[in-house]
C-alpha cells in the first residue's frame, strides 16, 4: 500500500497534521481499541467506520480530524456540511472514499441539472 507524505505540514489555520494520519499503516490504526483511543485522546468523534479493517479507520479518523479542523464546504439550499476532499487531498490526506467521490458527482449533476 502506498504512503503518504511522513513530514507534518504545517497549516496556518489548523495546526500540523497529526504524525499518525500521514502513515496508512500505522500501529494505531491496527485495532479498534487503539484507533478508538487516539480519536478520543484529539478529542475526535468514535465513527461506525472504526469497525471495520485498518484502511477504513485510518479513513475515519482522517475525515473526523479534517472536519474538527474546519476542512469542509458548505453546499445546497440548506448548508449541508461536507468535507473539502479537494483540499484534503492538496494536504495528503485520505478523504471520505467512493462515498465521497459519489457525493462529488451528485453534486455535480445537481448543478448540471440547477
Amino acid at each position: 500500500m502506498p504512503r503518504l507524505r511522513t513530514t507534518q505540514t504545517p497549516l496556518t489555520a489548523v495546526g500540523a497534521i497529526p504524525a499518525e494520519l500521514m502513515d496508512r499503516e500505522a500501529r494505531v490504526w491496527q485495532s479498534v481499541a487503539l484507533t478508538k483511543k487516539w480519536l478520543k485522546s484529539h478529542g475526535l468523534p468514535v465513527g461506525d467506520r472504526v469497525k471495520f479493517g485498518p484502511f477504513n479507520r485510518w479513513k475515519c479518523a482522517a475525515d473526523a480530524w479534517a472536519l474538527e479542523a474546519g476542512i469542509v464546504l458548505h453546499s445546497g439550499p440548506h448548508e449541508l456540511e461536507r468535507l473539502d476532499l479537494p483540499r484534503m487531498r492538496e494536504l495528503g490526506l485520505p478523504g471520505g472514499g467512493s462515498g465521497g467521490a459519489m457525493l462529488e458527482r451528485l453534486e455535480y449533476a445537481r448543478t448540471q441539472i440547477d
